[in-house]
C-alpha cells in the first residue's frame, strides 16, 4: 500500500512534508503560528487567518508520485458593514433610502426595514453584510416616521380685552412655533421657541403662528385677533424694516374718537402730539422704536419695531491664490450681521454677472486657464443688500515661461480715441507739451502663466531707454513693479529740421514671481516730429497769427470763422497724432479729420485759460502709411463760452 507525505504552509512559505494519513487536520501549538499535524489528545489550536497552501505526495513500489496541491484562505473575520447615508430621524419621507458599504469586496448584503421581527432580502447598497468566508455582519439604525403636522392651539383665544394678554401656544406634540404679530405671515425664519411659547399682547394685534415638529411637518397657519382696550393699530411696517418713513393706521371702538400719537426710541419717554389716520412720519434714523396711538379716553396701542436702512459689510475670509496652479478655486465670506443671506456670481472677467443664491464656503471646480472674477453680496434680515465684494484672480494650471511684448509708444490727451473702436477716454488734465518736452505713454503686456492672461504671476518688469543709438540706460522707475505702462517727456523733433530728429528706442523684460525673466522685447525705433502753426502749415479761411509767450512755439493761428481749416502742408508716416491747442472761457467747437474723415469734434471750452494743451489724440494708426489731421473752426461753442475761438499750435506725431 502507498504511503503519504502531507505539507500545509502559510501560501508562499517552503513546503513541510510528514507522514500523514486520510483525513489529517491541522492545528497550531500555544504560541506558535506554524501548522501541525493534530491527534485525537494533542489539544492544538485554531489555524490563523490567513492563505495556506496543502500538498500531499504519495510514495509506492513504483516510486514517489507528484505532490498534490490545494490553496485555501482561512477567514474569520465579518465585515465591517457602514450605513454611509440614512434619513434624519424623525423624518417625513416615508419613502426612505439608505446607502452603506463594506471593507471586504464580494460581500454580499441583506437589508431589512421593519416595525418589529427583522424580515432582511438580498440588497444592493445595505444591511446585512456576509463575506466570501460566510462571515455576517449586521448594523442598524433606528427611523421614526411621521407625516403629521403639528397643531397649536392659544390660550387665551382671542377676543375683546380691557388688559394687555399673556397668549400660550400650545403644539400638539414637541415642536418648535414660529409667530408674528406685526401682520405679516409666520415663516421659518419668525420669532420662535419650542414648546409652549408665551406671547405678550400689550396691545390690541393679530397673533399669526404654526408648528413645526422634529420630523420636518410645518402645520397650517392659525391666527387670533386680540382687541386691547379701544384702540387697534390695523397697518404698521413689519417688525424689522428698511424703510424709514413708517406709516401707521389706527381705529377705535367709539365712534367720533379723536386721537395722540407717539414715535420715540425705545428708551425714550412718549411724547405725543394729535395726528389721524393714517399716520406717516419723516425719514428716521435707523433704531429700534416704539409707536403709541392714544385715543381722547386714554385707551392706548403700540406697536414696537426696528428701523435698519444700513446694508450689511460682505467680507472674504478665504480665496484662492492669485495666479492658481490648480483646477478648483475655494471662497469663504462672512458678514458683520447675523442672519444676512448671500448670492454669488462667477465667471470670467469680461462675462456679466449672475447672481444667485449660495453659502460659504463656495466651491469652484474644473477651471480652464484664464481670467475670473468671483462676486458676492449679502441681505440682510431688514432687506438691505450691500454692494458686491469682488475677487479678481487668474488660473493658470501650468506655469510658462515669462513672455512680454515689445514697448509701443501713443499719445495721450485731454480726449483719446483708438482706431476700430469708437470708445474714448478722457482726462481732467492739464497735459502740456512744448518745444522741450512732450508726454509720451510707453506701453506693453507681459504674463507668466499659460493662459496668457496679462500680467499673471508677473513680479515686475525691467523698462531701458536708448537715444540716437547710444546704447540702453539704467532701468527706468514704473509706477508700481508691475506697471504695463509709463508716461515719459520726451524731446519732439521739429518736422522741418529732420536732420536733427532725436531717436527713441525702448525695451522690456519680465521677471515672473519665481524669479524667471523672459528675453528683451524691443520696440522699433521712433521719433516725435512736431509741427508748429510757424512752419510747414497750410490754413484755408479766416486764421490771425497771437503771439502767446506759453503757447507751444510762442504763437498761435486763431479762428472763430466757421469752416476755416488749419493742416500740417505735408501727409506724414505717423501712428500716433495729436492737436495741440488752448482751452478756456471763450473757445469754442472744432472738428477734426483724419485722412479726411471727420473723426471727432471738440469742445476746447474751459473756465480757465490753459495754453499748449493735447486736447485731442488719436492711437493705433496704420504704421508706414502717409496720414494727416485737419482742424475745423465750427464757429460754434459751448452756451457758457464767450466767444468761438479755435487755435491751432501745432500738430504732434508719433513716427
Amino acid at each position: 500500500a502507498a504511503k503519504f507525505q502531507c505539507s500545509l504552509v502559510p501560501f508562499g512559505a517552503a513546503d513541510s512534508f510528514s507522514n500523514c494519513i486520510s483525513p489529517v487536520t491541522y492545528g497550531t501549538n500555544a504560541g506558535s503560528a506554524t501548522p501541525v499535524q493534530q491527534t485525537a489528545s494533542s489539544g492544538l489550536g485554531p489555524l490563523a487567518d490567513g492563505a495556506y497552501t496543502f500538498k500531499v505526495k504519495a510514495t509506492g513500489a513504483a516510486g514517489t508520485s507528484f505532490a498534490a496541491g490545494y490553496g485555501f484562505t482561512i477567514d474569520t473575520v465579518a465585515p465591517v458593514v457602514t450605513i454611509n447615508s440614512a434619513p434624519t430621524s424623525p423624518s417625513n419621507d416615508n419613502t426612505p433610502s439608505f446607502s452603506f458599504s463594506a471593507n471586504k469586496l464580494g460581500t454580499l448584503f441583506q437589508c431589512s426595514l421593519s416595525t418589529g421581527l427583522d424580515a432582511f432580502q438580498f440588497c444592493n447598497s445595505p444591511l446585512k453584510g456576509t463575506d466570501a468566508a460566510g462571515n455576517v455582519t449586521t448594523v442598524s439604525k433606528a427611523l421614526v416616521i411621521d407625516t403629521v403636522a403639528p397643531t397649536v392651539t392659544a390660550s387665551p383665544a382671542g377676543g375683546a380685552f380691557t388688559a394687555p394678554q399673556s397668549v400660550v401656544l400650545t403644539a400638539s406634540e414637541p415642536a418648535t412655533i414660529f409667530y408674528t404679530t406685526d401682520g405679516t405671515t409666520p415663516t421659518a425664519t419668525s420669532t420662535s421657541g419650542p414648546s409652549p411659547v408665551t406671547v405678550n399682547i400689550a396691545s390690541s394685534a393679530t397673533l399669526q403662528y404654526f408648528g413645526k415638529d422634529a420630523a420636518g411637518n410645518a402645520g397650517a397657519v392659525a391666527s387670533q385677533k386680540y382687541q386691547i382696550g379701544n384702540v387697534t393699530i390695523t397697518g404698521n411696517p413689519t417688525t424689522l424694516t428698511n424703510r424709514n418713513t413708517p406709516t401707521f393706521t389706527f381705529t377705535d371702538t367709539k365712534p367720533g374718537a379723536t386721537f395722540t400719537c407717539s414715535l420715540v426710541l425705545q428708551t425714550a419717554a412718549d411724547s405725543f402730539s394729535p395726528c389721524s389716520s393714517p399716520k406717516t412720519y419723516a425719514a428716521q434714523p435707523d433704531g429700534a422704536y416704539r409707536f403709541v396711538a392714544k385715543d381722547n379716553a386714554g385707551s392706548t396701542a403700540q406697536f414696537l419695531f426696528t428701523i435698519d436702512t444700513t446694508p450689511p459689510v460682505v467680507t472674504f475670509t478665504s480665496n484662492p491664490a492669485n495666479p492658481l496652479q490648480s483646477t478648483t478655486a475655494n471662497f469663504g465670506f462672512t458678514s458683520n450681521e447675523a442672519g444676512t443671506t448671500f448670492q454669488c456670481s462667477f465667471g470670467p472677467q469680461a462675462a456679466p454677472d449672475a447672481f444667485a443664491a449660495c453659502t460659504s464656503p463656495v466651491t469652484e471646480s474644473n477651471l480652464a486657464d484664464g481670467s475670473y472674477v468671483f462676486k458676492v453680496k449679502g441681505t440682510d434680515l431688514a432687506g438691505n443688500t450691500s454692494a458686491p465684494n469682488a475677487y479678481f484672480f487668474n488660473v493658470s494650471a501650468v506655469l510658462a515661461q515669462p513672455t512680454v511684448t515689445a514697448p509701443v509708444a501713443s499719445l495721450t490727451g485731454l480726449t483719446t480715441a483708438t482706431t476700430g473702436t469708437t470708445a474714448v477716454t478722457t482726462s481732467a488734465g492739464p497735459i502740456t507739451a512744448s518745444t522741450n518736452q512732450v508726454p509720451v505713454t510707453i506701453s506693453w503686456t507681459g504674463t507668466g502663466c499659460q493662459s496668457g492672461a496679462t500680467n499673471c504671476n508677473i513680479d515686475q518688469y525691467v523698462l531701458e531707454q536708448q537715444i540716437n543709438g547710444a546704447g540702453f540706460g539704467a532701468p527706468i522707475t514704473l509706477p508700481a513693479a508691475n506697471a504695463t505702462s509709463v508716461t515719459l517727456n520726451l524731446k519732439p523733433s521739429p518736422s522741418n529740421q529732420p536732420s536733427a530728429a532725436t531717436n527713441y528706442q525702448f525695451k522690456v523684460q519680465a521677471v515672473d514671481k519665481q524669479g524667471h525673466v523672459s528675453t528683451f522685447a524691443v520696440s522699433p525705433s521712433f521719433q516725435v516730429p512736431d509741427t508748429d502753426n510757424s512752419f510747414n502749415s497750410s490754413f484755408n479761411g479766416t486764421w490771425s497769427g497771437v503771439n502767446i509767450s506759453s503757447a507751444f512755439g510762442g504763437s498761435v493761428q486763431e479762428s472763430a470763422t466757421a469752416n476755416s481749416t488749419a493742416q500740417p502742408s505735408n501727409a506724414a508716416p505717423a501712428t500716433s497724432l495729436a492737436l495741440v491747442s488752448t482751452v478756456g472761457p471763450d473757445r469754442g467747437k472744432a472738428q477734426i479729420k483724419i485722412d479726411g474723415q471727420i473723426v471727432a469734434t471738440v469742445d476746447l471750452y474751459a473756465p480757465t485759460q490753459a495754453t499748449a494743451q493735447l486736447v485731442w489724440s488719436i492711437n493705433g494708426l496704420a504704421p508706414g502709411v502717409n496720414h494727416n489731421i485737419q482742424i475745423v473752426a465750427t464757429g460754434t461753442k459751448n452756451t457758457a463760452a464767450s466767444a468761438a475761438k479755435v487755435d491751432y499750435d501745432a500738430i504732434l506725431a508719433v513716427h
